[in-house]
């Protein structure tokens, strides 16, 4: 696919189970040549992995295996046989990345440590995901997601108040470190081509884990207390300020859910009268914010009453309308037939499968590139057994040349040194540039002139606010440079375009249109400044009927 971003990009992926297929899947996604090396000895286990297509499991009927391994190539090999070292050897020879997700250790058992594989492919990057990273006292100790998650802090953090941390139910810890490792080797990519020096990538999910939790940590080291105390976490009802409604409301048949949260007393007005201005809700009680929340199980319950007979769907679709804030409670069958904003965005797509048929569908690509997106090609690779002794597999990989580009052995401080990045955004959008920053990124945040909203957002130095007490922003901007500009003046909007006709990057999370509006989007610069590279961020995108 020669108009994909990674195109000529040749990975040699030895992971398994979630965390480093994770990482491959983006890079395939967006047209890098993933070659999965599968161990002849042991199975992947999430090739047999639930849920299953069928009855029987099989090698290739796992849900989980072909969501993971999309759009990848396989060979089957024994890497504990020398003619199966010798073809690993091959491999990375003519590969630009080698990621793996096992113990720290194993490829040094190997005798594929990070120095070894240069002396094979001199730029090779070579990127390892695991549970505490490669160095320290506790890198041979093995994880899996929740256990990272439990050890960054995560786990503590999630719950109700009162009530006994509760987990999160699922390994997003794996997902996480494999987002990561596709960033990171991103980066890495970018510094080659510019020095034509490769690296090691050393990526713990724990670390990873730990960056989630950056507000809460300062909230100890500047404030010194715990995380979990009294109204800590805040559960269903939590909003800065506190606001009622705000919770979760049962709707008609079992296990519906709808989410509702009134801001101001004007959409409380407009929620009453959608709900046909039923006596209890004009109760006086009700009548302000702060009135409803001295009462707010009485008014929860009386919403509930309400919601517990209508389809939850159409009950959306009644408060939206209304201008009252309210989505379903989605599962996961939901998102696949009843979802609009997928519908109309055609996330959903079918791809032929040898065992599953031509009907399985895959979620789509995430992030998308408006010249080069990520494509769905081909569902993941089935295993095969082949006669002892044949070789087929092998040959897949024997073509091309390893690619190490040089601009003059520039030297720089980070891999995105050299990068300028504009960002303007509140709290939805500054992780991205606090990403890009850190690895060396020169990134501008514009702010207003009453500042950015995210110095707006606790918790505070001392639980007193202001614009320089904010921990979150505190922690979310490090490395970051900023400026005020009234986009409203003739003056902030000259300087709007000359910072933005100096950049590579724009992060923004507008509304979509929001900046177009007063001709400073996307589409109105985008013209005069090819090489810019827009990057907006909204809940749901920039098309659809949720946008």
């Amino acid at each position: 696919m020669p108009d994909l971003p990674l195109s000529g990009i040749r990975v040699c992926d030895l992971t398994w189970i979630i965390a480093g297929p994770t990482a491959t899947r983006v890079l395939a996604d967006f047209g890098a040549d993933v070659i999965r090396v599968e161990h002849q000895q042991a199975i992947d286990p999430i090739r047999v992995g639930r849920p299953i297509n069928g009855e029987r499991t099989t090698l290739n009927n796992s849900g989980f295996f072909n969501y993971f391994n999309r759009n990848k190539r396989s060979m089957l090999l024994n890497v504990r046989h020398p003619l199966g070292m010798e073809l690993l050897h091959r491999l990375i020879a003519l590969s630009d990345v080698v990621i793996e997700n096992f113990s720290s250790g194993v490829l040094d058992s190997w005798e594929l440590s990070y120095e070894a594989q240069k002396t094979i492919n001199p730029g090779v990057i070579y990127c390892s995901i695991s549970g505490f990273g490669h160095s320290g006292r506790d890198k041979h100790f093995t994880t899996w997601g929740p256990t990272a998650q439990a050890l960054s802090g995560l786990t503590l953090m999630s719950g109700l108040p009162g009530e006994p941390p509760a987990g999160w139910g699922y390994s997003y810890m794996d997902h996480t470190a494999g987002y990561y490792g596709a960033i990171a080797i991103l980066m890495a990519l970018h510094h080659r081509n510019r020095t034509g020096e490769g690296q090691h990538i050393d990526i713990s999910q724990v670390e990873a884990g730990m960056v989630l939790t950056g507000p809460a940590i300062l909230d100890y080291t500047v404030n010194g207390r715990s995380f979990r105390r009294p109204g800590m976490p805040p559960g269903n009802h939590a909003w800065e300020p506190a606001i009622a409604p705000h919770n979760t409301y049962p709707c008609a048949g079992e296990d519906r859910w709808i989410a509702i949260a009134v801001r101001n007393d004007a959409e409380w007005l407009a929620m009453v009268r959608a709900m046909g201005e039923p006596a209890w809700a004009n109760d006086g009680r009700f009548s302000t914010n702060a009135s409803r929340l001295a009462h707010q199980d009485e008014l929860d319950a009386g919403i509930g009453v309400w919601t517990s007979t209508r389809d939850e769907y159409r009950l959306m679709h009644l408060l939206q309308a209304a201008g009252v804030p309210a989505g379903v409670c989605q599962s996961p069958g939901d998102r696949v037939e009843k979802d609009e904003q997928f519908r109309a965005r055609n996330w959903w797509a079918a791809m032929p499968h040898a065992e599953m048929g031509e009907a399985s569908e895959f979620d789509g690509v995430t992030p998308r590139l408006s010249h080069t997106p990520g494509t769905n090609r081909t569902a993941s690779p089935p295993r095969r057994a082949h006669p002892r002794g044949d070789n087929r597999p092998a040959r897949a990989f024997e073509r091309g040349v390893c690619r190490v580009r040089s601009d003059g052995g520039v030297h720089v401080s980070g891999p995105l040194t050299g990068l300028r990045v504009i960002e303007y955004t509140g709290p939805l959008g500054q992780l991205a540039g606090k990403l890009l920053a850190d690895m060396g990124a020169d990134v501008v945040a514009i702010e207003p002139p009453a500042g950015s909203p995210a110095r707006a957002v606790g918790p505070f130095v001392d639980d007193v606010p202001g614009p320089d007490r904010s921990l979150n922003y505190w922690y979310h901007n490090t490395n970051k440079r900023s400026v005020i500009v009234d986009l409203t003046a003739a003056e902030g909007v000259a300087a709007w375009k000359s910072l933005v006709a100096k950049a590579d990057i724009v992060i923004e999370d507008c509304a979509p249109g929001e900046l177009d509006t007063v001709g400073l989007g996307h589409a109105s610069l985008r013209p005069a400044i090819d090489s810019l590279i827009w990057c907006s961020i909204t809940p749901f995108g920039q098309t659809g009927p949720w946008a």
